[in-house]
C-alpha cells in the first residue's frame, strides 16, 4: 500500500551534509565540549536498543563520544572476524590484522614467494605469522593474491580528496590503471574457487566503480552479480552501499534511499553510516523509495529511518499498523520522549528563555505521544511491554495525573523485575512525583526526602540513570516550594543560585547562621545544610567584609572574631605599597617584608589611624600609608583581594557595570576615601616632593572616580580634575613631577594640553 510523506514532514527533515565517497559518510560529532542533553529526566538506554545507541537524541550528531573512530573500529572488526571465520579459526586474529591492514605489497609478496619455498629469506616477525603456517596453502595463497589485489586497489578505492590541499594529486585521474585493475579483478573474481573470495573481489570492483565514477556501471555490476553474494556478509552490503551511493550520484534518490535503509536493518557495521547517507529530497522520493520495498520489514525500516529524522511518533504509529512487535519501534520512542523532555523541562543552559520555574510544564507534554503510549501499553503486544509502560508512567507524572503514573510504573516494574536501570528508573520517577505531589511543609516527607537525595547522589546507581539531572532539580524544585512558602533560608540552602539577592540582606544572613548553629537540626536539615556552598566562616568574612569597605574597622574586626576561620584570606600583595603606574602582577610576584591576611590588613588600619592622632609629627607618613591601603583594596589596587568573597560576583567589568544598583560593588570602585587621606597627608607635610607624591596619587584616584561613573566616556578617557590642576600650578618643579611626566601618558597628554612639560 502506497504512504505518503506530507510535505510538512519533510520540511522537519534534517539536512545531512552528504560527502559520498566510498559509501561511508564522514560527519564531525561536534566536540567533545558538548553534552549529549542539557537537562532531562529519562534515559533512553531504559529501552535496551543497544546497537542503536549512537542515534539516541543528542546535542551532538552521536550519542556518546568519539563515534567515528568506533564505527572504523566495528567494520574492522567485523572484516577481521569474517576473516578468522574463512580460515576455521586456525589464524590467530592479531596475524590476521597486521596481514590485512598493516602490511605492505612486498611483504606480502614475500610471504607467497615463502609459501611456494619455505627456503625463501623471510624476516622472522612474517615467518612467525600463523597465516604461513595455516595447512591448506592453496588457501593461504589465494588470500595473499587477493590481498595483493586489494591493496593495489587501494590508492583509487579508499581516495577522499581533501579541501585543504587544492594541489593534491587524485590518483583517479590514472584511469588506464584503473581500468587494468578494473579487468583483472573481473577475471580474478571468475576464477576464485570460493563463495567467500568471489564476493571479496566483487567488493573491490563495485569500489573501484564508483571512484572511476562508473556509477551506472556500479549499479549495473551489483545487480548483474547480485545473485553471487550467497553468504551475504559485510562484502555484499559494502557492495550494496557503493550500488546505493552511486544511484544518489544519478539524482535517483529513491533507490538510494530504499538501499540505505536495507543496509541500516540488515548490516550492523554499516548501520549509522547508512542513517546518514539517508536523504529524501522530495515527497515523490519517499514515495518511489516505500515501492520498492519487498515485504513488511523493509517498510518498517523506511519508516524508521524517517521517524529518526523527523517525526518518531506518526513513525512508530506506521510501524505499529504493520507490526505490533517490531523491535525499530524501541529507538523511536526513547528519542520521541527525549524530544519532548525539552520542552516539558526547564533548560539549565543559561542562554535558553526557557527558565521560567522548575515545575514541570503540563502544556508541554506531547498528547499524541501520551495516548500513543497508553494504547501500545495496554495492548501489552509490543516487543517490549515494559518499556510502554514506563513511558506512559512517566508522562502521566508530568501531566499530574499521579494515580495513574503510578499504575503505570507498577506495571513496567512488574514487567522488568530484573532490569535494574529500568528499575532505578522508576524508583527516581516515583520521587519526582512525590517532589510534585509536595504541598506543605511536612517533618516526615522532609525525612523522605533527605533518603532519596542520598539515594540519587549515591555513585553507586547506574551510570546510565539520569540521576544528577534529577538530583538538582528535586533541590531546586523544592527550594523554589520552601521560597513560596515563606521560608527562604531551607530555599536558600536548597538552591543558592535562586535568590540572587539573599546575602544582601543582612537579616537572612542571621537566620542562616542561625540554622547552622542550631543544637538539635533534623536529618533534613543537616542534608540541605550540607549541600548550602557557604559555611558560617565564609557568611562572617561575608559581613566583615561589608564593613570593611564601609570604612567600619572596628565592626569588622570584632564580627572576624566571632568565627576562628573568619578572615584568614591572604593578601597577593603588600597594600601599602604604592607606584605611579599600579602594576599588580609586579606587587603579587615581589618579594614581601610583610605579608597580610584580610584581618591583619584591618588591624593595621586601625594602627595607622591611631598613630596619626598619637603621633602628629609624623601624621603625614601615616595618612599616606593609611590612603595606600584604602587606594590598594579598591578595584584598582593590589589588595582587591580583599573583597574577595565567593559572596561576591566580581566576573563584570566596571566599565559595564551599573553600580548604583549594587551599594557593595560601588564601594568597590570607590578611590574617594584614599583621596581624602592622600589630601590629609598632604596638607599634614611641608615637604614638596611628599606632597607633589601625595597630589598626583589624589589626582589618580580622582581619574578613577571618573572611570568608574555613569558619565566616563570612552573618547574623553582623560579628565582634568582639582589635583591634576594642583600637580601643574604647585609641583611642577619637583623631580617627582619630572617622575610622573616620564610614566604616567595620562598626566603626560594632560600636561602638555596646557602646554607645560
Amino acid at each position: 500500500m502506497k504512504k505518503k510523506i506530507s510535505k510538512k514532514l519533510l520540511i522537519l527533515i534534517v539536512s545531512v551534509s552528504l560527502l559520498v565517497t566510498s559509501g561511508i559518510v564522514v560527519a564531525c560529532a561536534g566536540g567533545d565540549e558538548f553534552w549529549d542533553f542539557f537537562n532531562s529526566f529519562f534515559a533512553p538506554e531504559t529501552s535496551n536498543a543497544t546497537e542503536s545507541k549512537p542515534l539516541y537524541r543528542s546535542l551532538r550528531t552521536f550519542y556518546g563520544e568519539g563515534y567515528f573512530d568506533d564505527a572504523i573500529h566495528v567494520m574492522d572488526s567485523a572484516n577481521i572476524t569474517e576473516w578468522n571465520s574463512f580460515f576455521s579459526g586456525k589464524v590467530k586474529p592479531d596475524d590476521l590484522k597486521y596481514i590485512i591492514y598493516k602490511s605492505r605489497i612486498g611483504e606480502i609478496d614475500t610471504c607467497i614467494f615463502y609459501i611456494k619455498n619455505s627456503a625463501y629469506p623471510i624476516e622472522g616477525y612474517l615467518k612467525n605469522n600463523s597465516l604461513l603456517a595455516y595447512s591448506d596453502k592453496t588457501t593461504a595463497k589465494e588470500f595473499l593474491f587477493y590481498l595483493g589485489y586489494a591493496k593495489r586497489c587501494e590508492p583509487f578505492s579508499t581516495y577522499n580528496p581533501g579541501w585543504w590541499n587544492d594541489d593534491e594529486v587524485d590518483p583517479r585521474d590514472d584511469q588506464v590503471s584503473m581500468e587494468s585493475l578494473l579487468a583483472g579483478g573481473k577475471k580474478m573474481m571468475a576464477n576464485a574457487k570460493t563463495a567467500f573470495m568471489k564476493e571479496r573481489y566483487a567488493f573491490q570492483i563495485a569500489r573501484l566503480l564508483f571512484q572511476s565514477g562508473a556509477y551506472e556501471e556500479c549499479i549495473a555490476f551489483f545487480d548483474e552479480n547480485n545473485s553471487l553474494f550467497k553468504l551475504k556478509n559485510t562484502s555484499y552490503y559494502r557492495s550494496m552501499g557503493y550500488a546505493a551511493a552511486s544511484h544518489y550520484k544519478l539524482n535517483e534518490y529513491s533507490e538510494a534511499n530504499y538501499l540505505y535503509s536495507v543496509l541500516y536493518d540488515r548490516c550492523k557495521p554499516m548501520k549509522i553510516v547508512s542513517y546518514m547517507s539517508f536523504h529524501p529530497q522530495e515527497e515523490s522520493d519517499w514515495e518511489g523509495a516505500f515501492e520498492l520495498a519487498q515485504n513488511t520489514r523493509e517498510k518498517e525500516a523506511l519508516w524508521h529511518m524517517l521517524g529518526i529524522y523527523a517525526d518518531p511518533v506518526r513513525a512508530m504509529k506506521e510501524i505499529y499498523s504493520l507490526n505490533r512487535g517490531s523491535d525499530l519501534l524501541d529507538l523511536l520512542l526513547v528519542r520521541a520522549v527525549n524530544i519532548n523532555e525539552e520542552a516539558f523541562i526547564r533548560h539549565q543552559d543559561y542562554w535558553s528563555d526557557n527558565n521560567t520555574g522548575y515545575s514541570l510544564k503540563i502544556e508541554n507534554v506531547d498528547d499524541d505521544l501520551l495516548t500513543f503510549s497508553e494504547q501500545v501499553a495496554k495492548d501489552g503486544n509490543a516487543n517490549k511491554p515494559y518499556l510502554w509502560n514506563l513511558v506512559a508512567g512517566y508522562l502521566n507524572l508530568v501531566k499530574g495525573d499521579y494515580k495513574k503514573s503510578e499504575q503505570y510504573l507498577s506495571t513496567a516494574g512488574k514487567l522488568s523485575s530484573e532490569d535494574v536501570l529500568v528499575n532505578e528508573q522508576i524508583h527516581a520517577f516515583r520521587i519526582i512525583s512525590m517532589v510534585e505531589q509536595y504541598n506543605k511543609p511536612d517533618a516526615r516527607k522532609e525525612n523522605f526526602f533527605t533518603a532519596e537525595l542520598n539515594w540519587l547522589n549515591d555513585n553507586k546507581r547506574n551510570e546510565s540513570l539520569r540521576s544528577s539531572c534529577i538530583y538538582n532539580w528535586t533541590l531546586s524544585r523544592l527550594s523554589e516550594k520552601y521560597f513560596s512558602w515563606g521560608d527562604s533560608v531551607k530555599a536558600q540552602c536548597l538552591d543558592y543560585n535562586q535568590n540572587k539577592s539573599f546575602y544582601r540582606y543582612p537579616a537572612n544572613i542571621e537566620a542562616m547562621i542561625a540554622l547552622m548553629d542550631k543544637p538539635s537540626k533534623t536529618d533534613f536539615e543537616k542534608y540541605i545544610l550540607s549541600v548550602h556552598p557557604y559555611s558560617k566562616a565564609t557568611l562572617i568574612t561575608y559581613k566583615a567584609i561589608l564593613l570593611i569597605y564601609q570604612y567600619k574597622f572596628r565592626e569588622a574586626l570584632e564580627m572576624i572574631d566571632s568565627d576562628t576561620e573568619a578572615g584568614n584570606g591572604m593578601l597577593w600583595a603588600d597594600p601599602f605599597v604604592i607606584h605611579i603606574n599600579d602594576c599588580h602582577d609586579c606587587d603579587f610576584n615581589a618579594e614581601k617584608e610583610n605579608e597580610y591576611s584580610q584581618y591583619s590588613f584591618v588591624e593595621r588600619l586601625l594602627e595607622l589611624q591611631k598613630e596619626a592622632v598619637d603621633d602628629p609629627a609624623n601624621a603625614a607618613e601615616y595618612y599616606f600609608l593609611l590612603a595606600n591601603g584604602l587606594y590598594n583594596m579598591t578595584y584598582y589596587g593590589n589588595a582587591h583581594d580583599v573583597f574577595a568573597s565567593p559572596l561576591i560576583d566580581l566576573s563584570v567589568g566596571y566599565f559595564y557595570f551599573d553600580y548604583s544598583s549594587t551599594e557593595e560593588l560601588y564601594q568597590y570602585f570607590d578611590c574617594s576615601k584614599a583621596m581624602e587621606y592622600y589630601r590629609k597627608a598632604m596638607d599634614a607635610s611641608s615637604d614638596p616632593e611628599f606632597r607633589a607624591k601625595c597630589c598626583f596619587m589624589a589626582a589618580k584616584s580622582e581619574q578613577n572616580q571618573y572611570f568608574s561613573s555613569p558619565e566616563f566616556e570612552y573618547d574623553a578617557i582623560i579628565r582634568s580634575g582639582r589635583y591634576y590642576k594642583q600637580m601643574v600650578d604647585e609641583y611642577k618643579n619637583t623631580e617627582y613631577y619630572s617622575e610622573v611626566i616620564n610614566e604616567c601618558g595620562y598626566f603626560r597628554i594632560y600636561a602638555e594640553s596646557q602646554n607645560i612639560q
